[in-house]
């Protein structure tokens, strides 16, 4: 497994590098960044190949205030995981869903959970994934990398982070094969859950809600899916481990 570090914050290297090293396994690797110039370079080349991202709060706009979401959106296996060393830091303020939250100097028996955790996630948004077909050609599509499937008209086009293909199915025979991590909001859209930030809502009329993506994009909610996929983006903050999963339910 890959684990990178990312802090300004020297001294958190230092305490937390080694001590991951003692948890690794002989073919896992541990890389260590503190510059944001090298950090951006760095995902650029070698994104594809990390599993779990260690960072401050504070190094989340350390020069990178766009790079966090960009990394989301395109490496969607990457498991993202706070360090911080005690004191209050009020994580609504950071748009970035992550999977566990470790305190500096790192507790052996939570840190060992943790990279249980994120391996098993990494390694299931890589294995799982969806082949289809169309004029005899047939493609695979890793679960991970579908944003949402979209039903049109006699066709349905699945949406991926560099792509857009379309193909000649219904929606209800795609949502058949696709897992759990898949919500269908609208009956005409199927969301990626890994790959929504907001679930976002309008007091004032309530016929409306949407899910607001990585990406920017806003998927509507029908009024009969509205119950249901709040309670599955719900379940799905809790799985991550937000000390408040309302802070990414938000009134428009």
């Amino acid at each position: 497994m890959h684990v990178l570090i990312y802090t300004a914050d020297d001294g958190v290297l230092k305490s937390v590098a080694p001590m991951l090293m003692t948890l690794l396994g002989g073919n896992d690797t541990v890389t260590c960044i503190n510059d944001p110039n090298r950090f951006i370079g760095y995902i650029e080349d070698w994104g594809y190949t990390v599993d779990v991202l260690m960072t401050e709060p504070d190094s989340v706009n350390f020069g990178t205030a766009e790079l966090l979401p960009y990394i989301r959106e395109n490496y969607p296996a990457i498991q993202f995981v706070y360090l911080y060393s005690g004191k209050a830091v009020d994580f609504r303020n950071h748009c970035i869903a992550h999977s566990a939250l470790l305190p500096v100097p790192l507790d052996m028996g939570l840190a060992a959970g943790v990279i249980r955790s994120c391996r098993a996630k990494a390694d299931y948004n890589r294995s799982a994934g969806l082949f289809v077909s169309d004029r005899n050609i047939t493609t695979y599509m890793p679960f991970g990398n579908i944003i949402y499937v979209e039903s049109q008209t006699r066709a349905v086009r699945i949406y991926t982070p560099d792509s857009e293909l379309t193909i000649n199915e219904n929606l209800s025979a795609i949502e058949k094969r696709l897992d759990g991590r898949f919500v269908k909001c609208h009956q005409s859209f199927i969301v990626n859950i890994n790959y929504v930030r907001m679930y976002i809502c309008d007091p004032e009329d309530m016929n409306y809600a949407c899910l607001e993506l990585t990406n920017g994009e806003r998927i509507p909610v029908s009024v009969r899916k509205q119950k249901s996929t709040k309670s599955f983006f719900e379940d799905y903050c809790s799985s991550l481990m937000f000390e408040n999963s309302g802070s990414f339910i938000k009134l428009k």
